[in-house]
């Protein structure tokens, strides 16, 4: 089943002669359940494109569907809701909020969702406890190191459930040996839950480590499963 079907994707930014064209027409679609790498250089549209198809950012021209849902044809409010019913993200920075133990940052979305302190600190102990992270829930994410870090953000990306997970340069801040040990546990939850996964790197050990690749250079797709 096609859970992303992106058509004649174009993206402007700017606008008359000062408009910068980050994507060109991209065509492209990804299966439930799959474990794609976008592979191209700084600047090729890698991001663009993820935020396109994580409604954070609209199309100029073309149109995203992402589980029979056109983005386009959303409120402001409804892409929110979209967001968090629907898309789990996972950045390059981690985005852990500061203030918060790694189990608030897991559970905060599922409190968002409408589940109770108690339930959703539970279900962050749980899926904490699936990337070796069970005792430092209570630690804050200054107390964790950078692999500790992005394993908090992969769970709080995969905790509440979502149709795919879109991750931008997971490993660009992690060590060779961690970004390794990264990638073997997204391709592991892949397997074990189903979630569909879309990444951008310009990192081997993920482009080598993915059954899919789209290739991006200036905005356009240079090639696809």
């Amino acid at each position: 089943m096609r859970l992303i079907e992106v058509a004649g994707l174009h993206k402007c930014f700017g606008s008359g002669n000062a408009c910068t064209w980050a994507l060109n027409g991209i065509d492209l679609g990804l299966d439930a359940g799959s474990y794609t790498v976008l592979e191209g250089r700084s600047g090729s549209g890698k991001t663009t494109l993820l935020n396109c198809i994580g409604a954070l950012e609209l199309p100029t021209r073309g149109e995203v569907l992402v589980a029979g849902q056109s983005l386009s044809r959303l409120s402001p409010d409804e892409r929110a809701a979209f967001r968090l019913h629907h898309i789990g993200f996972i950045f390059q920075a981690y985005n852990l909020m500061g203030i918060l133990t790694a189990r608030e940052n897991v559970a905060y979305p599922l409190q968002l969702k409408g589940a109770g302190r108690r339930q959703a600190l539970r279900q962050a102990d749980h899926w904490l406890a699936q990337v070796d992270l069970a005792g430092l829930g209570s630690r804050r994410p200054s107390e964790l190191s950078g692999g500790q870090q992005q394993r908090v953000a992969v769970v709080r990306a995969l905790a509440s459930g979502p149709d795919i997970v879109l991750a931008d340069e997971p490993t660009a801040n992690l060590d060779t040996v961690t970004g390794e040990a990264l990638v073997e546990l997204l391709r592991r939850l892949n397997r074990e839950y189903g979630t569909t996964f879309l990444i951008a790197s310009h990192d081997p050990a993920v482009i080598e480590s993915a059954p899919d690749v789209i290739c991006l250079q200036d905005g356009r797709v240079c090639a696809q499963p």
